[in-house]
């Protein structure tokens, strides 16, 4: 492989790797290979490069929880198409301000069928339920966000007026599935524990959509 040379490898390098149909089974070499690169940090007696702990990483795990959750439903089930969802608040301009623009709500794993609309939103936390005053509870501003993406898609499109919604974070030593009914909305919150063989992880997935 006369032409094959080194390179300093640098962020923008993954960028620049085009993939296309006939090379796309890299595309998860290259996932592995750019997360590695991410979590390099210089070592302090300059020989060379350490791991940091990515677990420790709370926004980045959500990321790569995020991600894992839309691909296996993207891969392992068929009665839904899998994308993203883009909604418009359910609001009127009052006055004709032009800089008065409210921003788009943006759903990353929304599952769509003739029958069904599901909107799932991932979240990742040490602790999976908030204290106050010595009570748990669901994290408040997870829930919030979750029920106004279902009010304002069913209040922007008919379609989503019986839509369902899912919060749903990693196992740690808290395993939820409670059920909701919010204002006509099917809402649940439910933990996966990936701490267990794929069999399991994957017919606990499923379970969520059946």
């Amino acid at each position: 492989m006369p032409d094959v040379r080194d390179i300093t490898l640098e962020r923008s390098s993954f960028s620049r790797v085009r993939l296309h149909r006939k090379n796309a089974y890299y595309a998860f070499m290259m996932k592995v290979a750019e997360l590695a690169f991410e979590s390099l940090l210089p070592d302090p007696h300059g020989r060379g490069f350490l791991f940091y702990d990515v677990f420790r990483d709370e926004k980045k795990m959500a990321r790569i929880f995020e991600e894992f959750v839309r691909n296996f439903y993207r891969l392992e089930q068929k009665s839904f198409a899998v994308g993203p969802l883009k909604i418009a608040w359910d609001a009127t301009r009052v006055l004709p301000i032009n800089h008065a623009r409210l921003p788009d709500m943006r759903v990353d794993i929304y599952l769509r069928s003739l029958e069904r609309r599901i909107i799932i939103d991932t979240k990742y936390y040490k602790d999976v339920l908030q204290e106050f005053h010595g009570s748990e509870s669901f994290h408040s501003g997870n829930l919030y966000q979750l029920f106004s993406y279902l009010k304002n898609a069913a209040g922007t499109d008919a379609a989503f007026e019986n839509a369902e919604g899912i919060l749903l974070y990693p196992c740690t030593d808290v395993r939820l599935d409670e059920h909701f009914m919010l204002q006509g909305h099917q809402v649940r919150i439910a933990t996966v524990n990936l701490n267990q063989p794929w069999p399991k992880i994957r017919d606990q997935l499923l379970g969520l959509i059946l």
